[in-house]
């Protein structure tokens, strides 16, 4: 039995020092700069309170936003609001409804505390710990609509 050789593939005609190499090289840097590309772009996600969620703040104290477009609480605005509203801010993932109207009337004791500076710290904690609506709710039935209840 002889053994014929087989060939599949030619590569002679090819100028392997020539236009091929410039090309693989080519396509490795592609590569390379793709890659490079994508791992910077990982790097670089910013957090919610990156440039798109920068920190405003208004002549009467309020910052804004609390809360980022994506939905996630602004974390620039937390040190500010904890500075204006300590014990609001001071509450944590499992406050109740009673908790949070003695910390708010402890803060609004502060005259440089406003209504709407609240109502972002409210917002804002509510965004971050889940905190029931009825909180929110409660504050801004009885600044806004009035009802007839005593804030503090």
């Amino acid at each position: 039995m002889s053994v014929q050789s087989v060939t599949f593939l030619d590569f002679s005609p090819i100028d392997w020092h020539g236009s091929l190499m410039m090309n693989s090289r080519a396509l490795r840097a592609s590569v390379i700069a793709v890659t490079a590309l994508a791992f910077v772009g990982i790097a670089t996600t910013t957090p919610a309170s990156a440039a798109g969620c920068a920190l405003q703040k208004q002549s009467d104290g309020t910052v804004y936003p609390v809360v980022c477009k994506n939905g996630k609480v602004n974390d620039k605005a937390e040190p500010k609001l904890a500075a204006s509203l300590p014990a609001i801010m001071a509450l944590g993932k499992g406050a109740t409804l009673s908790q949070a109207k003695k910390a708010i009337c402890s803060d609004l004791k502060n005259d440089a505390v406003t209504y709407p500076l609240i109502e972002g710290a409210l917002y804002f904690q509510t965004t971050k710990y889940g905190w029931s609506k009825k909180i929110s709710n409660w504050f801004n039935d009885t600044i806004t609509v009035g009802n007839g209840k005593k804030l503090c």
